[in-house]
């Protein structure tokens, strides 16, 4: 077929089918002109289509803010404690402590550092070098941040509170230069104790507002850590002592926690080391336990 007859035939068959001639396919005989002036039609009947649907303004995407850096969190961190009139000795802070957690931070172990004459400077570089608190409190109020309250710090060791064992996980770790327990060897001044300064307590106080604040810890949640701590090898209380049955929790601005009945101890995950009972380094609240867990262990037995 001819150029003449393909032409006819589309011709034709665009009659037929009834195609609109603005959609026809276009004719080999078209001139450039009458092809543009359709090109220019179907341009303006696709404007009227669109027309019928009005654009929608689609919101614009909310601006990307970059999680802050580790640096950072902790300079905010040290203007906090700075705003509350606490004094800081960051010197012996260990930055490449960064070890993250694994669980969300619900409560605070107050621990005496039992470090006896040792030197400040060597205590805290100790601390530092090991990762072994998040601050301490030295002898004059001085709070030195050793690890960032975010990360972990391996303070407390084996350790139990309400059924959730390895509280390093879900705790801060406050360490005061003190001595509570006798050691054998005596300060300058004679003494075989370093008692817990005003000026620690003071600072101590400062302290815990800011973390109940910072991180929403209930009061009742900032324990010693002579309550959490345990030896797996007796499976019992008693493996520390610290901070002390003479702690006072008044000065520190928290409710007298020692009463708090140990409820390891109550329900039998954890006994009560004898060692303990007879040095009388027991708290209230774990002898209490003991007493009604053998009560009840008594009255089960009965029962059967």
């Amino acid at each position: 077929m001819d150029r003449f007859g393909r032409a006819l035939s589309i011709a034709t068959l665009v009659t037929a089918l009834g195609i609109p001639s603005s959609i026809a396919p276009d004719s080999p005989f078209d001139s450039p002109s009458k092809r543009s002036a359709r090109y220019e039609g179907d341009a303006m009947q696709d404007v009227a289509y669109v027309s019928l649907f009005p654009a929608v303004s689609l919101p614009s995407p909310a601006p990307v803010v970059p999680a802050p850096s580790f640096d950072e969190l902790v300079r905010k961190e040290w203007s906090a404690l700075r705003a509350r009139g606490l004094r800081l000795d960051t010197r012996y802070f260990n930055r490449k402590a960064q070890e993250p957690r694994s669980r969300p931070i619900d409560m605070v172990v107050l621990h005496t550092t039992e470090s006896g004459v040792m030197t400040v400077d060597n205590l805290l570089s100790f601390l530092g070098a090991a990762e072994l608190c998040h601050y301490c409190i030295t002898r004059d109020g001085a709070i030195a941040p050793i690890v960032y309250s975010g990360m972990l710090a391996t303070h407390a060791g084996e350790s139990v509170w309400s059924g959730v064992s390895e509280v390093d996980h879900n705790s801060i770790g406050i360490e005061i230069q003190a001595q509570v327990m006798p050691r054998k060897q005596k300060d300058s001044n004679g003494r075989y104790v370093l008692p817990i300064t005003d000026p620690q307590y003071a600072a101590l106080k400062m302290l815990v507002a800011y973390l109940e604040e910072r991180y929403g810890i209930p009061l009742q949640r900032f324990l010693g850590h002579d309550q959490v701590a345990y030896s797996s090898l007796t499976n019992s209380r008693g493996r520390k002592y610290d901070p002390g049955l003479d702690f006072s929790w008044e000065k520190a601005g928290l409710p007298d926690n020692y009463v708090i009945p140990d409820p390891d101890v109550l329900s039998g995950r954890v006994g009560v080391s004898p060692y303990s009972v007879r040095k009388r380094q027991v708290t209230e609240g774990q002898h209490e336990a003991s007493i009604l867990y053998k009560v009840l262990r008594s009255a089960t037995k009965s029962v059967r």
